[in-house]
C-alpha cells in the first residue's frame, strides 16, 4: 500500500522532471514568429501544438515555455542592468552657483571636456597643463571655502577624500619642467 508523501507507488512519477535547456536557433525563432501570426486565431494548446508541428525537435512544451519568455521578456524591454540614478541629471542651462566660484567650475567644466577629447584623439601631451589649470581652480574654491567658513566661524567639515600638496606640487613642478604651462 502506497503512503500519501512517501516515494513508494505511484507517486514518484508524478515529480516533476528537470529538463535540459531547450537551444533555439534564429531559423526556428522567424517560424515560432511567423506561426504566432499565422495561427492567431487559435488559443492556448492548440496554438502551441500547430506552431509545434512546424517545428521539428520542439515539442509543445517548449513552444509553450518559449512563447512565455518571450512575454515576459516584452513586459521589459529597456530595463537597464544597473540602477537608474537617484536624481535625474539634466544639463540645463541655470547654474547652481553663480560668482566666481560659479565661473571657476565652468571653467573646469571646459577643461575638463578638453582632456576627454585630446584622450579620444590621442593628443595627451596638452592634457598636463589642462589639468594643472584645473588643479589651480580646484585649490583656489578650497581655500574659498574655507575662508569662507572661518568668517562665518563654522568649524570645516571633515572632507571625504584628503589632497596631498606636496605629492600634487611635485607631480606638477615635474610636469611643468617638463612640459611648461601656457598662460590661460
Amino acid at each position: 500500500m502506497a503512503v500519501v508523501g512517501s516515494s513508494a507507488g505511484g507517486w514518484q512519477g508524478l515529480q516533476p522532471q528537470p529538463s535540459p535547456v531547450v537551444v533555439w536557433t534564429a531559423e526556428e525563432q522567424e517560424i515560432l514568429q511567423q506561426g504566432l501570426i499565422k495561427y492567431c486565431m487559435d488559443s492556448g494548446f492548440d496554438l502551441y501544438a500547430r506552431i509545434a508541428a512546424d517545428l521539428q525537435g520542439k515539442s509543445i512544451r517548449d513552444v509553450a515555455m518559449r512563447c512565455k519568455w518571450m512575454t515576459r521578456r516584452a513586459r521589459y524591454p529597456s530595463i537597464s542592468p544597473y540602477a537608474p540614478p537617484v536624481v535625474p541629471m539634466h544639463d540645463n542651462d541655470v547654474n547652481a552657483i553663480d560668482g566666481h566660484i560659479g565661473s571657476l567650475l565652468d571653467t573646469n567644466k571646459q577643461l575638463f571636456s578638453r582632456i576627454e577629447a585630446n584622450l579620444s584623439q590621442s593628443n595627451p601631451m596638452e592634457n598636463i597643463s589642462l589639468l594643472t589649470a584645473a588643479l589651480c581652480n580646484i585649490l583656489e574654491i578650497k581655500a574659498r571655502y574655507e575662508e569662507s567658513l572661518i568668517t562665518n566661524n563654522m568649524p570645516m567639515p571633515a572632507l571625504p577624500v584628503t589632497l596631498e600638496n606636496y605629492l600634487v606640487d611635485f607631480v606638477v613642478g615635474m610636469a611643468s619642467a617638463q612640459y611648461p604651462i601656457p598662460p590661460h
